[in-house]
């Protein structure tokens, strides 16, 4: 043992290695950027079960309307060019698949169309003065059979317009439909029953563990899930803060999608509280919020620096919603550890990301873990300084010295001491703060321990506090004037 305290790491250990256990207290990143998206398949052919499979620009064998075909359309849409894997679930055995009855009521007393928009997929429905109720109904059957990547189908009875998601879980009850919900649309007068909905009644869990076990121990900058019912969601926390322990060192983040009023996103980022995850808030947005999720993972690794922010990069394809968050809202949000967006020409833009930590064990508020720039960056540094000693010295079979006068190895020797190991720590940090990630050498070094540790003569262990540079997210300034 020696004087330096693990709070993951075992004390003994018997194949070679370098680990880098993280911790948080008081540019450019070579970390590698594949994502691993998550979702459910259905149908009598659903492709792939349970399989890894890397996905090249969009091609894959799902459905065009399964769920994980809409993620991998949406992570494409802002990343088209990163590596991407994708594992399917096919849909829960035994689960409901949700519906919505809309009733149409009245009969059309003009000529028009009625924009149809089953998620963020629209059809527009023609109707003539004198069609009566069952007449647009079976016309919006009709339509919305035309829409290939829908997540719904719809089917007619009498006035009665039945909406059914294509796979049988809960998280179909993401699903909304709505009637002319744009500016500048309307609905045929005389017309009526044609209102904004959630599907209901979804019900059925995928097991997201079975997806995740299929890829083993590869890494992945972000873990993308479609799956938000209760148990996957703490599935996922789990597994992405063993990915986080010293002695894996894969690292990652989760990813996954809400949506509603600000109440109502803000009551499940803090009900989440966890750092491993960011939840995207949609709003009430008309795309779904699991690919939301997939455009805030696309944005999050395209980005090169783990410091700078996220604000104003375009999550195109997304359905901007008609009434955005104040800055109060967006305020409130984030400070439950719900990720944010703008409105920007009709486009939907980032805000913020962040994790959903806003409060510590004994239910406090405590937003030190919040940023997740802040995560990403203890990301970075850890995989740099692993890769950096275990290439130089664990992979190239180096003898280890402990006593003080083997502290300066002869050239070529292979020898690591621990001033040696010190003046790496310190070349390193410099490195560092020339890319703009760290700051302060001077308290590096008056902390930086590098020592042997008493119960392992082969093992050398070292402590760092780092003081990394953080995301500027305000400026604020008093101006009098008299």
């Amino acid at each position: 043992m020696s004087g330096i305290v693990f709070n993951q790491l075992p004390p003994n250990n018997f194949s070679p290695a370098s680990w880098v256990e993280t911790g948080f207290g008081g540019g450019a990143s070579n970390l590698p950027r594949g994502t691993l998206i998550v979702g459910y398949t259905h149908g009598a052919t659903p492709g792939p079960v349970l399989e890894p499979k890397l996905i090249s620009g969009k091609t894959h064998e799902w459905p065009r309307n399964s769920q994980i075909a809409s993620k991998i359309r949406a992570f494409r849409r802002v990343n088209p060019y990163g590596e991407l894997w994708a594992v399917a679930l096919d849909d829960p055995s035994g689960g409901t698949a949700a519906t919505r009855d809309v009733t149409v009521t009245g009969a059309a007393t003009e000529d028009g169309t009625i924009p149809v928009y089953v998620a963020d997929h629209r059809v527009d429905v023609a109707v003539v003065s004198g069609d009566t109720a069952a007449d647009v109904a079976a016309a919006i059957e009709t339509a919305v059979g035309t829409l290939a990547d829908a997540p719904a189908t719809a089917s007619a009875a009498s006035a009665v317009v039945t909406f059914t998601a294509v796979f049988t879980a809960e998280e179909g009850n993401q699903i909304v439909i709505d009637f002319a919900p744009k500016q500048g649309q309307k609905i045929p007068a005389g017309l009526g029953g044609l209102t904004r909905g959630n599907l209901t009644s979804g019900a059925g869990n995928g097991d997201i563990t079975t997806a995740l076990a299929t890829v083993k121990e590869k890494r992945f900058y972000a873990v993308d899930s479609g799956l938000v019912d209760s148990t996957a969601i703490t599935d996922l926390v789990e597994e992405m803060a063993r990915r986080w322990l010293g002695t894996v060192e894969l690292h990652g983040q989760g990813f996954v999608g809400i949506q509603g009023a600000v109440a109502a996103m803000a009551a499940l980022g803090t009900g989440y509280n966890a750092e491993e995850i960011t939840a995207m808030g949609a709003g009430l947005s008309l795309s779904p919020p699991w690919d939301w999720a997939s455009a805030a993972a696309a944005a999050d690794v395209a980005k090169s620096d783990p410091v700078t922010g996220w604000l104003g990069v375009k999550l195109t394809g997304l359905d901007a919603p008609e009434t955005e968050f104040d800055a109060g809202e967006r305020n409130t949000l984030l400070a439950a550890g719900v990720s944010t967006f703008r409105v920007d020409s009709g486009g939907v833009i980032l805000d913020r990301l962040v994790t959903t930590r806003s409060k510590d064990a004994d239910d406090n508020t405590d937003v030190t873990l919040l940023p997740l720039s802040l995560r990403r960056t203890a990301e970075a540094l850890a995989f740099d300084w692993d890769s950096r000693v275990y290439n130089k010295y664990v992979s190239k079979n180096f003898k280890l010295a402990t006593a003080p006068d083997v502290q300066i190895p002869p050239p070529g020797s292979r020898i690591l001491s621990q001033s040696a190991l010190r003046s790496e720590a310190v070349a390193w940090f410099i490195e560092k703060r020339a890319a703009g990630l760290v700051q302060d050498i001077d308290a590096f070094i008056a902390a930086l321990n590098v020592q042997k540790n008493s119960g392992d003569p082969m093992r050398m262990d070292s402590f760092f506090s780092t003081t990394v540079l953080r995301e500027l997210v305000t400026l604020a300034t008093r101006l009098e004037v008299n």
